[in-house]
This record gives structure tokens, C-alpha cells and sequence, in this order.
């Protein structure tokens, strides 16, 4: 049975390295590669939401001092 699986498997895997023209090995990386990049983009639009809700927070204490004192 689990004989019989590896073999299923294995077969697959060589068609579609032949289909791809590409390893195993190397589709492996690629999608390390893309999974790290997903995290990096994650992380990048949290700094940049934070960014722009410090800079709305800043502009309006601005407006608010100058309401105040107008």
C-alpha cells in the first residue's frame, strides 16, 4: 500500500517536472521564495497604515489647535 503510493507519487512528481521543465527542488524554492515575499508585503502595508494614521492623527491635532485659537 504505502509501496504502491511512494510509486503514484513519484510519477506524478516526474510528469510534472517534465510538463514544467523544472525540479522539484526548484519549484520548492520558488514557493519559499513567494511565501517570504507575502510576509515581507504583509508587514510593509502594517508600517504604511501606520504611517498614515499617524500623520491623520498629526494633521488633526493641527486643525483642532487652530479651531481652538482661531
Amino acid at each position: 500500500q504505502i509501496l504502491h503510493r511512494y510509486q503514484v507519487a513519484k510519477k506524478r512528481l516526474d510528469r510534472l517536472e517534465k510538463q514544467n521543465r523544472m525540479h522539484f527542488s526548484e519549484v520548492a524554492d520558488l514557493y519559499d521564495r513567494i511565501v517570504f515575499a507575502e510576509v515581507e508585503v504583509a508587514r510593509a502595508k502594517t508600517r504604511l497604515i501606520e504611517a498614515n494614521l499617524r500623520l491623520v492623527v498629526s494633521i488633526a491635532k493641527k486643525y483642532m489647535n487652530r479651531v481652538e485659537y482661531g
